[in-house]
């Protein structure tokens, strides 16, 4: 639950009643809706079935409130992030980068002026803020995607007054900026440090620690295996990786801005995939 939004998940095994224990779920959350004389946005209400198998016959069966039956969709907006039932994030990297150009433009529409810093201040918060936003769930791998993304800082610098002549690299450094790929890897590796450090509501069980005594600290994650690119690149098994390969003295850091200044001196160029 999440002030007024409500998901319900469930693993739909091949049986009727694995289906039937969602719809008693569903069941009882209209119970207490109508208990507490509470309404429910009936039009709102979707399901979202994420499989790679066929679909059996009975499972194509909607779930209901009453009489009203949930329609399945392939895609659904939860908290800002566009999911879709293969659990690819094409559609929503598509929304957000097409959503900061507009702002973008907007902002040099707005301010003609030469000032890059206050330009530059404005693209990190206003435009910057919305291709970052829970990047650590649908961070792309694919370059298609992530030349994509990186397009929307590549236009916005370049029709800066003092960056005309300079290519993107050079712009970067005169900016003090880094790539947006980059930095979704930073944002990735402060959500690790923050976990393993017990600084966010996530359990430390969410990573496995190795045993062995090998080289390297000793805060090294297990790398499980993956046989599909979805698990693959999920955030809990690309990210041991570039963790484990960290100096000791970056993720053994005292305090999170600590580990942002460390992390800093670090060069994560060798972990793009641009």
């Amino acid at each position: 639950m999440f002030a007024y939004d409500i998901t319900l998940y469930g693993i739909l095994e091949n049986s009727i009643e694995s289906r039937d224990k969602i719809q008693s779920d569903l069941n009882n959350i209209l119970d207490w809706f109508q208990k507490f004389q509470l309404s429910l946005s009936l039009h709102k209400c979707v399901a979202l079935l994420l499989t790679h198998s066929k679909i059996s016959p009975e499972f194509k069966i909607p779930f209901s409130f009453e009489y009203f039956n949930i329609p399945f969709v392939s895609t659904f907006r939860d908290l800002g992030i566009q999911f879709s039932d293969n659990l690819k994030f094409s559609s929503h990297i598509e929304s957000i980068v097409s959503k900061a150009h507009l702002t973008s433009n907007c902002i040099l529409r707005s301010f003609p002026t030469n000032n890059s810093s206050l330009l530059v201040s404005l693209f990190k918060t206003f435009v910057r803020s919305k291709i970052e936003y829970a990047s650590q769930i649908w961070n792309p791998h694919r370059k298609k995607e992530i030349n994509l993304i990186e397009r929307v800082q590549r236009k916005f610098t370049k029709r800066l007054s003092i960056c005309k002549n300079l290519n993107y690299n050079e712009r970067l450094q005169k900016l003090d900026l880094d790539t947006l790929e980059i930095r979704r890897i930073k944002l990735d590796l402060y959500l690790v440090y923050k976990i393993i450090h017990h600084l966010v509501d996530i359990p430390e069980k969410f990573f496995k620690f190795s045993k062995l005594a090998t080289r390297g600290h000793s805060l090294k994650i297990v790398h499980d295996s993956s046989s599909t690119n979805i698990r693959r690149y999920f955030f809990t098994v690309k990210l041991p990786f570039i963790w484990n390969s960290l100096p000791t003295n970056v993720v053994s850091s005292s305090n999170f801005l600590s580990f942002k200044n460390n992390l800093d001196t670090i060069d994560l160029n060798l972990y793009c995939n641009s």
